[in-house]
């Protein structure tokens, strides 16, 4: 097996993680379908030019970018290596999901699986 760091996700997880993306794919491409009537089939109605809706749709490229890559980020596994006692781990883990609203899945002396509540700052 390949051990990838990240979280893996069931599709329907997968879909609302990355929900937010298609909306600004969306506008881009409505955006660009006009400037597709405009330039190619010539059957645009509308009043704003191509330079317009280039400039109105090619930005929202780059939030779905962003949040494409923060999302991607927000995958990843945090490993904390550290040299304690079984009762000194569980105290620690035990404050640390307390101070950051964990709810613990899977809680031993060796290892923890813990989810966070969403939060916009993290």
């Amino acid at each position: 097996m390949v051990e990838t760091n990240r979280v893996k996700l069931t599709k329907e997880q997968y879909f609302w993680h990355y929900a937010i993306i298609p909306f600004f794919v969306f506008i881009t491409l409505l955006n660009l379908y006009s400037v597709f009537q405009i330039e190619i089939t010539h059957t645009y109605t509308g009043v704003r030019s191509t330079k317009e809706h280039l400039l109105v749709g090619l930005p929202w490229l780059i939030p779905a970018a962003l949040f494409g890559y923060i999302q991607y980020r927000r995958l990843r596994f945090k490993k904390f290596k550290v040299i304690l006692t079984s009762e000194e781990f569980k105290k620690a883990v035990e404050d640390a999901g307390n101070e950051m609203n964990w709810n613990f899945i899977r809680f031993n002396s060796k290892y923890v699986i813990a989810k966070t509540k969403f939060n916009w700052y993290s």
